[in-house]
């Protein structure tokens, strides 16, 4: 099924989560070209829709059940809520939603967070949790420190609701299949160590490069200057302008 196909499918779905929620990941699995979920294998947690949650250290006894798992990658809670024209009055201007579906979004939130938070310890808590209006819009929030103590908007608060149509960009649905299968590779904090990383690598580069035409010690202030100029001075300033002819 195409991205246009899918979304028409489903824009227009009636209000009943219950019966449209499966039917609707399997081909949005389809869509972002990620496997479907497996068969449920009794209360075995896997990569599943319904996956039981169990009461600490009670044995055979479960708290609920999540509407898709994906160990080590997400929890997902689905709603269905109407889709209706909405008056000001009664909308969530922030949100862009009603007040009834701005408060159900809320609550499948709450209760996912809760999920990750009394998944059994032999489970890796997921850095992502997603909340699914189905056929209409996906909430996504992401705590990377592995507490479930801090989920919070991803990537930011104007970007982390994606309306169905969004899916229309190849790079709205190369972030769905990033969550799906290498959701680590989205923390912020391994983004910034990569690029530390590369920086560094590239100011290596470029000090070889000089020390072969230039005594290391001018090198040695030339580099230092740069690097204490590039935090206060944008690239076009007459200082980065006077080091870079230095080179």
């Amino acid at each position: 099924m195409d991205v246009e196909t899918f979304i028409a499918r489903w824009r227009n779905s009636a209000n009943a989560e219950h019966a449209n929620f499966q039917p609707f990941i399997a081909e949005f699995c389809d869509v972002i070209d990620v496997p479907r979920p497996d068969p449920a294998q009794g209360n075995a947690l896997g990569y599943r829709y319904e996956a039981p949650v169990p009461i600490m250290d009670v044995p055979g006894q479960f708290r609920g059940a999540i509407d898709l798992y994906k160990p080590g990658c997400f929890i997902m809670e689905a709603k269905q809520t109407a889709q209706q024209e909405i008056p000001a009055l009664f909308s969530d201007i922030t949100a862009g939603r009603s007040r009834a579906t701005a408060r159900a979004m809320d609550a499948a939130r709450a209760q996912a967070v809760g999920y990750a938070r009394n998944l059994p310890p032999s489970e890796k808590i997921p850095p992502f949790v997603i909340t699914c209006n189905v056929g209409q819009d996906f909430d996504i929030h992401a705590d990377f420190s592995g507490t479930a103590r801090n989920f919070s908007q991803f990537p930011d608060r104007r970007s982390y609701r994606i309306p169905l149509e969004a899916l229309l960009d190849a790079q709205t649905r190369t972030l769905f299949r990033t969550i799906w299968l290498n959701p680590a590779s989205l923390d912020p904090t391994a983004a910034r160590t990569r690029v530390t990383r590369d920086i560094s690598l590239t100011l290596k580069q470029a000090i070889d490069g000089l020390e072969r035409r230039h005594a290391r010690d001018v090198v040695a202030l030339f580099m230092m200057r740069c690097v204490f100029s590039m935090p206060a001075q944008p690239a076009h300033s007459w200082p980065m302008r006077r080091y870079a002819a230095l080179a």
